[in-house]
């Protein structure tokens, strides 16, 4: 199975208080994730830097829950590097609430104040939707795929 046709869950490992040993335990005791819901399902992989930019592929909900462990690695990749160039991969965020856009908008603003910028890449239908009637891709577009916004922001 190629990179690109494995499931999101499997590539970045989802984590959460004990899903894994939940999902990975005899099927008497599996359960749905539809049935896990007070589990926060949620996770960052942040690759290596392309042309000067990071990537940070988010999975799951981003919301107050989740919000904060994207905001310590955005100030994590941020004071790494002089001009810091980020890009979010929203492919894999199925909701987005306020907490979580504020958390990219500060993002914003971390690598702006330091000659950098911060692109966002592959949201879902309805996260873009979501970011469509806030009117926020008037300010932050949303690039279809990683490499266009690399493009939009490297060096």
């Amino acid at each position: 199975m190629s990179d690109s046709a494995t499931p999101l869950s499997t590539r970045f490992g989802l984590i959460s208080r004990g899903l894994a040993g939940s999902l990975a335990s005899s099927a008497h005791e599996r359960r749905s994730l539809t049935e896990m819901d007070s589990r926060v399902i949620f996770d960052l992989a942040v690759a290596a830097p392309v042309d000067g930019v990071v990537v940070i592929s988010i999975v799951g909900e981003l919301d107050m829950s989740t919000a904060p462990r994207l905001r310590e690695e955005l100030i994590r990749v941020t004071s790494a590097t002089d001009t810091p160039r980020v890009v979010l991969d929203l492919a894999g965020v199925d909701l987005l609430d306020p907490t979580g856009l504020g958390v990219i908008f500060d993002g914003v603003k971390r690598t702006r104040s330091r000659g950098g910028d911060l692109a966002l890449a592959r949201a879902e239908a309805s996260v873009l939707h979501d970011m469509e009637l806030t009117r926020v891709i008037e300010i932050l577009p949303v690039f279809e795929s990683v490499p266009e916004a690399i493009q939009s922001i490297a060096q």
